[in-house]
């Protein structure tokens, strides 16, 4: 799909004999917008302003902060841990030898975006037991939100601004 540019504003003057200046029908021509290779158009300058060229991986960056979590990583804790805006589509390891705490933060206190996703893996033998804050609801089948096993898994999904579904290997 070729992007498009036209003018606010037409011009009702015909075109003058000179081929090589720029006529009216130029200006009231639609216009190609191009840009380089594998970059995506947008801004990082702070302000207003023209367009730049984004390159993957600034777009990347661009989007762990604005957009829903699909950029992902990896982040392994060692003891409880309440999540932060960054663990938005990462995969977070716990690997503790005694039982922990993931915990779901308060929207006031980190305003992850509808349709986040975070993976917990309990990579130690300490079970993990996905609770949310004060005011969150985090629902699951039956009630279950203790990963099962070592190496057990479950994925968290925001669906309301305090509301989060958890699923995976779950138990009560």
């Amino acid at each position: 799909m070729a992007v498009s540019l036209t003018h606010a504003f037409v011009s009702a003057k015909s075109d003058g004999a000179d081929a090589t200046l720029v006529r009216p029908s130029n200006w009231n021509a639609e216009h190609n917008l191009t840009c380089a290779t594998g970059v995506i158009l947008g801004r990082t300058s702070s302000g207003t302003g023209a367009v730049e060229e984004l390159a993957p991986a600034t777009f990347r960056t661009l989007a762990d902060v604005d957009q829903a979590g699909v950029i992902g990583g990896l982040l392994t804790k060692t003891a409880s841990y309440t999540l932060v805006l960054t663990d938005r589509g990462k995969l977070i390891e716990t690997n503790s030898s005694s039982a922990n705490d993931l915990t779901v933060p308060h929207n006031d206190d980190a305003a992850f975006p509808i349709g986040t996703q975070i993976t917990v893996v309990q990579i130690g033998t300490g079970q993990t037991t996905i609770k949310g804050a004060a005011g969150v609801t985090v629902n699951a089948l039956s009630g279950a939100l203790k990963i099962a096993a070592q190496y057990g898994a479950a994925s968290l999904v925001k669906r309301g601004t305090n509301e989060w579904t958890a699923f995976g290997s779950l138990i009560t």
